[in-house]
């Protein structure tokens, strides 16, 4: 969070977090971690790390969800700070 409010993305980070969160049929947990960006050097990103319990068209759908409320709901100067993963076992 410290990140976050450093470089003005407390906001954004906390919508995301709760549009996440907000879909507990597809979402059974979600981790938010710092990490650097594998392809730009000195580049930290804030990743959700999102635990499913759909099937992998339904992941597709809310993968596409998120990405339009971060198209509609966050300024472009913070999108570059968020990535999402969603791991499978």
């Amino acid at each position: 969070m410290r990140f976050a409010e450093t470089h003005g993305l407390r906001d954004s980070l906390i919508a995301l977090n709760t549009m996440i969160l907000s879909h507990t049929d597809v979402v059974s947990s979600v981790r938010v971690e710092l990490d650097p960006d594998p392809e730009v050097s000195d580049w930290l990103t804030i990743c959700f790390l999102i635990q499913t319990k759909v099937g992998l068209q339904e992941v597709l759908e809310f993968d596409h969800r998120i990405r339009d409320f971060m198209f509609e709901s966050i300024p472009t100067s913070d999108q570059i700070h968020f990535a999402m993963q969603f791991p499978f076992e």
